[in-house]
């Protein structure tokens, strides 16, 4: 376990903000800025991730949940290309790599870089994709080297932001694109998180709010093009009314061979379609203090 100050503003006076899975997320008092403290090591939290337990990085969860990653993948690459239609595109915390697929059938020209050794050999054997092992502050390739950077729900994971976002920085082509996802947590209630969802400790290392962002991408050297919001809200109160019934339905595949032509049932096509159904309907429901998911569009400075 190690102890840190806050990243965005290098102050060590924090408020407790949530305790969950034994672990505490504290608060701190200038930025707002959400962590948790004391927090496990990298060699720990790659443990983690590797664990059959794993809350939100199970192998088997990604691996089984082919049709809604691809639907996903879809919907954002159709934003993406309205930016950069084609070019070379690196995927952060690419998992089982189906992000990656579904860019190379759009015609970009693919690589990932996943710290899970797991989700590293099923893309390289399985999907016959160009996934490298390591985090981003080891990662392999050259400076100035891609035209997009692309992470969905990995920013939190981060150990070190802004290092981290700064090697993104130093990877990308001049006027590159960096385009991720993340959430709003520092902006809301922590009893309505805890009734909600939840924050997802000790594999959310950082939560932020949008403001936290801005700072974020200005102190590595990045230019917000566009953020589009989606709320969260109405999708969690459905997901926890159903979401153990959905989730038993993937369930079923645990034992069956785990390959690139999983099968999936129509009844799990049918809940994929739902579940981006019920995302992009977010995109039009209340926001104010609600929970977000938020597509950050930035680009080199």
């Amino acid at each position: 376990m190690e102890y840190i100050k806050c990243i965005l503003c290098d102050r060590d006076n924090t408020e407790p903000f949530l305790k969950e899975n034994n672990y505490n997320a504290v608060k701190c008092k200038f930025c707002g800025l959400i962590y948790v403290n004391p927090r496990p090591s990298i060699s720990e939290i790659k443990t983690i991730y590797e664990s059959n337990d794993a809350i939100t990085t199970n192998f088997y969860s990604f691996v089984k949940l082919k049709e809604k990653k691809i639907l996903f993948a879809k919907k954002d690459l159709k934003i993406v290309r309205k930016y950069k239609n084609n070019g070379r595109i690196l995927e952060i915390g690419s998992a089982a790599g189906y992000f990656l697929h579904t860019a190379r059938s759009f015609g970009y020209e693919v690589y990932g870089l996943e710290i899970n050794e797991r989700f590293v050999k099923f893309s390289r054997d399985l999907m016959k994709l160009d996934v490298r092992s390591g985090t981003i502050l080891d990662c392999p390739f050259p400076d100035n080297y891609f035209d997009i950077i692309y992470m969905r729900n990995v920013l939190s994971h981060l150990s070190n932001p802004l290092q981290e976002l700064k090697k993104v920085n130093s990877m990308l082509k001049s006027k590159g694109l960096f385009i991720f996802e993340t959430g709003n947590a520092a902006e809301l209630n922590p009893y309505y998180i805890e009734k909600l969802v939840g924050l997802g400790l000790p594999e959310h290392l950082f939560h932020y709010s949008r403001e936290n962002i801005s700072q974020l991408l200005n102190k590595t050297n990045f230019h917000l093009i566009k953020k589009i919001e989606y709320s969260m809200h109405f999708w969690y109160k459905l997901y926890n009314l159903f979401g153990e019934k959905i989730r038993s339905k993937y369930k079923e595949l645990k034992n069956n061979k785990v390959d690139e032509n999983i099968r999936i049932s129509y009844k799990q096509k049918f809940f994929a379609r739902l579940d981006i159904a019920l995302f992009s309907l977010g995109r039009i429901l209340p926001k104010k203090n609600k929970w977000l998911s938020i597509l950050y569009i930035s680009q080199r400075a």
